[in-house]
């Protein structure tokens, strides 16, 4: 049995992004776990005398259902959805559109260039129309000295003193402990200035991993799960899914055409302080899978190898 308030939604979606046909039928397809640990249902939809479509709803807090909301109304690569609120604190049940798609392939695997560019062309979008909003995103969370170093206790810190607990992590990567160990004071200190430097703040994801992005058929990019966006240095996208500043010339390319130019050295240093941090805090999920798989060695040292480049 579909709860009254979920239905409701659901038909007031239907309305304002499908058609405003009665709806005949709402069934209940199927209920996921996201990757934020929400819980997402899928919903196929059938109007009177048309074709049935699916909608999805998920529960959203406030800054996930203003940027949405945002996105949405500058056109950007996000799921069309319909948010009855964007005051509440509380976190609110939102209804979208249903992206028929692939989620984007791991970043040590083939990606195909067009997809590339396209991801490229999206994220830039997002970013060069956001850029130094400072007043207008003044809801937003920001990239700050206390968020970073929290992140890094959560994903590094304590993550790494349980792998250098066990032999066989400390003899595979030996070369490496002591260095990263002494990257992580000074990593801190790049990457918050990095953040204070207004030209470069704008709405950032924050966590761009394959989970979050969907890959249609057709290539086009959607960006989900907006749940940890901040205000931050359009840098610190970059490197879950740019893992070589050769690899980010799309987005560049992009960029500028947005009317956003840096000079390439720039760019080059300020990426490369970002893929510093973005190492660390994506290391966790590589040991975990090393923990379970020693042939996940390769995955362990990519992300050592951002943090040292």
């Amino acid at each position: 049995m579909i709860a009254e308030d979920t239905v409701r939604l659901l038909k007031e979606t239907s309305s304002v992004l499908v058609t405003d046909t009665r709806i005949a039928k709402i069934e209940e397809s199927a209920i996921m776990q996201g990757r934020s640990g929400a819980t997402v249902g899928r919903y196929k939809i059938s109007p009177v005398g048309q074709k049935s479509f699916t909608l999805v709803t998920k529960e959203a807090g406030v800054v996930e259902r203003r940027v949405l909301h945002r996105l949405q109304q500058q056109a950007q690569a996000v799921p069309q959805s319909y948010v009855q609120d964007l005051d509440s604190l509380l976190p609110m049940m939102i209804a979208m559109q249903d992206i028929k798609g692939e989620h984007r392939p791991p970043v040590m695997a083939f990606v195909d260039l067009e997809v590339q560019r396209n991801e490229a062309s999206a994220l830039a979008a997002i970013h060069a129309r956001n850029l130094r909003q400072e007043k207008e995103l003044s809801w937003l969370p920001r990239v700050d000295w206390a968020f970073l170093n929290r992140g890094l206790d959560r994903w590094w810190r304590e993550p790494w003193q349980k792998a250098l607990q066990i032999p066989s992590f400390r003899r595979t990567f030996a070369g490496y402990i002591p260095r990263i160990e002494s990257a992580a004071d000074k990593m801190l200190l790049e990457v918050a200035s990095l953040n204070q430097d207004f030209r470069n703040l704008t709405l950032i994801h924050n966590d761009l991993c394959p989970a979050n992005v969907l890959i249609t058929p057709e290539k086009q990019v959607y960006f989900l799960d907006w749940q940890e966006a901040r205000y931050g240095s359009f840098y610190m996208d970059l490197p879950p899914h740019m893992p070589t500043f050769e690899s980010t010339a799309s987005y560049r390319r992009a960029l500028l055409r947005e009317g956003v130019s840096v000079s390439i050295p720039e760019f080059r240093e300020k990426y490369r302080v970002a893929c510093h941090y973005v190492g660390f805090v994506n290391l966790w999920s590589a040991l975990s899978a090393w923990k379970r798989n020693p042939s996940e060695e390769g995955f362990v040292r990519h992300w050592l190898n951002l943090i040292l480049c």
